[in-house]
């Protein structure tokens, strides 16, 4: 969690109400694939289904609600008074409170039989269909990146020394499609495929001092090269589009 300004009155509380919104709309997106019209399914589906629950076990919907007012409204409280930012991850209980509304309509249904058995299934089958083919979609954005990091990393081997990663991480093909948004996470891939310590010169230049311009290829500045140094290993990345 990022800390933010602490909650000392009534004007920062208000402040903070702007991480809720934040929050809200993030963790939304996240379960929705960045899709709104699917956000808005969403959205008719928990009302719909919250109803029937209702009217057919409102005991078990009370225990539903219960748990998710409880954990979204501590997670809320948290942000509003203490100004910090809470992750999209943190509400995935609510997601697993969902699916068991859901489920539990569905099987009232079945229960029922006949256009009350089949509607609830079928509008499941669907939205499991389509989350599928998202999710094979969104996994194929990381194949590249994660291809051309383990060429990088077989090519670095896995000896005692360091590993210096020089140029621009967004260089590398994949890590726009990919989402990469900072050096740490080239520095983390490389480190969990090699085993080896991972400097990004560009965030620490003075760690890389040591390695001079001739130390690196003439080539440096427009393609990819790996270079072995003693026991370190040197990784040039382009500084420039190619």
């Amino acid at each position: 969690m990022a800390q933010s300004s602490t909650s000392k009155n009534l004007s920062d509380a208000i402040t903070n109400l702007a991480l809720i919104k934040t929050f809200a709309l993030e963790a939304v997106m996240m379960v929705s694939y960045s899709n709104t019209i699917v956000a808005w399914a969403h959205g008719i589906i928990f009302a719909v289904v919250l109803f029937i629950s209702a009217r057919l076990r409102p005991w078990f919907t009370i225990y539903i609600i219960t748990g998710l007012s409880i954990g979204v409204g501590l997670l809320c409280l948290q942000m509003l008074l203490n100004g910090v930012s809470v992750p999209p991850r943190a509400v995935t209980f609510a997601w697993v409170l969902y699916s068991i509304l859901c489920v539990s309509v569905a099987l009232k249904g079945f229960e029922r039989g006949g256009l009350y058995a089949k509607l609830p299934w079928n509008l499941m089958l669907i939205l499991n269909l389509v989350y599928s083919i998202w999710a094979f979609e969104n996994y194929q954005k990381y194949t590249t990146w994660q291809s051309e990091t383990k060429q990088l990393a077989i090519k670095a081997g896995s000896q005692n020394g360091m590993i210096f990663v020089f140029g621009k991480y967004t260089m590398i093909p994949g890590a726009d499609t990919a989402g990469i948004q900072e050096s740490r996470g080239l520095k983390l891939r490389l480190k969990y495929l090699t085993g080896r310590d991972v400097i990004i010169c560009d965030k620490t230049p003075e760690a890389c001092e040591e390695i001079t311009i001739d130390n690196r290829t003439e080539s440096a500045a427009q393609s990819i090269s790996v270079q072995q140094l003693s026991d370190n290993t040197i990784i040039q990345l382009p500084i420039a589009a190619k």
